[in-house]
């Protein structure tokens, strides 16, 4: 019984916790706003919060980023601080707006891999 794999536990939706790789498509005409679409596009955040019933929906995810370059920080609504130091900068998505998920930051990084070499 030892020898037995055992397989990970496979959902439907994101949870809190979960690495996350988000689409936005808005296609902004400003030079911040482009910035802003590559960083999202291009990097693996993380869900902080799942809020119900906002902004007419039934649900919304908070997403944290880390290593945001400065140029777009002002995109982003609040600052996630662990002991008065800035870990983190938080930004508000529709659960549509999610391309892929995985509670292993690996999957996630090796799927933005795929995504950006088209395999």
């Amino acid at each position: 019984m030892r020898y037995i794999k055992t397989f990970e536990n496979l959902n439907d939706s994101p949870g809190i916790g979960d690495y996350v790789v988000m689409c936005d498509d808005m296609k902004s005409d400003t030079v911040s706003g482009v910035n802003f679409e590559n960083f999202i596009n291009s990097n693996v955040g993380r869900i902080s919060d799942i809020r119900k019933d906002t902004m007419n929906r039934d649900m919304v995810y908070d997403i944290t980023y880390l290593n945001i370059p400065t140029d777009i920080m002002h995109m982003f609504q609040s600052v996630v601080k662990n002991n008065g130091i800035l870990t983190g900068l938080t930004t508000t998505w529709f659960p549509e707006d999610v391309i892929f998920f995985s509670n292993i930051k690996e999957d996630v990084e090796a799927f933005l891999n795929s995504k950006k070499y088209n395999l």
